[in-house]
Protein backbone atom coordinates (compact mmCIF):
# COMPACT_ATOMS: atom_id res chain seq x y z
CA UNK A 1 0.00 0.00 0.00
CA UNK A 2 2.88 2.40 0.54
CA UNK A 3 3.36 2.71 -3.23
CA UNK A 4 -0.15 4.15 -3.54
CA UNK A 5 -0.34 6.28 -0.40
CA UNK A 6 3.19 6.72 0.88
CA UNK A 7 4.65 5.43 4.12
CA UNK A 8 2.77 6.17 7.29
CA UNK A 9 0.22 5.08 9.85
CA UNK A 10 -3.17 4.81 8.20
CA UNK A 11 -4.16 1.19 8.83
CA UNK A 12 -5.65 0.43 12.24
CA UNK A 13 -6.40 -2.96 13.73
CA UNK A 14 -9.09 -3.59 16.33
CA UNK A 15 -9.26 -7.25 17.30
CA UNK A 16 -9.57 -9.26 14.11
CA UNK A 17 -10.68 -6.30 11.99
CA UNK A 18 -8.58 -3.81 10.06
CA UNK A 19 -9.62 -0.23 9.38
CA UNK A 20 -8.25 2.18 6.81
CA UNK A 21 -7.96 5.83 7.83
CA UNK A 22 -8.83 7.34 4.44
CA UNK A 23 -8.09 10.87 5.56
CA UNK A 24 -4.57 9.94 6.64
CA UNK A 25 -3.98 7.82 3.52
CA UNK A 26 -5.11 10.67 1.23
CA UNK A 27 -2.92 13.17 3.11
CA UNK A 28 0.13 10.90 2.84
CA UNK A 29 -0.56 10.31 -0.84
CA UNK A 30 -0.72 14.05 -1.51
CA UNK A 31 2.52 14.64 0.40
CA UNK A 32 4.28 11.80 -1.45
CA UNK A 33 3.20 13.40 -4.76
CA UNK A 34 4.83 16.71 -3.81
CA UNK A 35 1.94 18.71 -2.34
CA UNK A 36 3.33 20.93 0.41
CA UNK A 37 2.02 20.46 3.97
CA UNK A 38 0.91 24.09 4.20
CA UNK A 39 -1.35 23.54 1.19
CA UNK A 40 -3.33 20.73 2.83
CA UNK A 41 -6.41 21.01 5.02
CA UNK A 42 -8.27 18.06 6.48
CA UNK A 43 -11.76 18.27 7.92
CA UNK A 44 -11.99 17.03 11.52
CA UNK A 45 -15.56 15.79 10.89
CA UNK A 46 -16.41 12.09 10.98
CA UNK A 47 -19.42 10.67 9.16
CA UNK A 48 -19.90 7.89 11.74
CA UNK A 49 -19.79 10.34 14.67
CA UNK A 50 -22.13 12.85 12.99
CA UNK A 51 -24.94 10.80 11.37
CA UNK A 52 -27.38 13.70 11.72
CA UNK A 53 -25.23 15.71 9.30
CA UNK A 54 -23.59 13.07 7.08
CA UNK A 55 -24.55 9.75 5.51
CA UNK A 56 -22.67 6.86 7.10
CA UNK A 57 -22.93 3.32 5.77
CA UNK A 58 -21.25 1.95 8.91
CA UNK A 59 -23.53 3.88 11.29
CA UNK A 60 -26.76 2.83 9.55
CA UNK A 61 -25.48 -0.73 9.01
CA UNK A 62 -26.08 -0.72 5.28
CA UNK A 63 -28.68 1.93 4.52
CA UNK A 64 -27.14 4.41 2.15
CA UNK A 65 -27.50 8.07 1.48
CA UNK A 66 -25.52 10.25 -0.88
CA UNK A 67 -22.89 12.88 -0.31
CA UNK A 68 -19.97 14.28 -2.22
CA UNK A 69 -16.54 15.61 -1.57
CA UNK A 70 -14.38 18.26 -3.15
CA UNK A 71 -10.69 18.51 -3.87
CA UNK A 72 -9.59 21.74 -5.43
CA UNK A 73 -6.59 23.72 -6.52
CA UNK A 74 -6.49 27.46 -6.04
Amino acid sequence: MSRASGDGEYIRRKGEKYYLDLSAANRLQALSMGVREENLWTSPDCTFSNPEIYCSYRFTKGHTGRQGGFIGKI
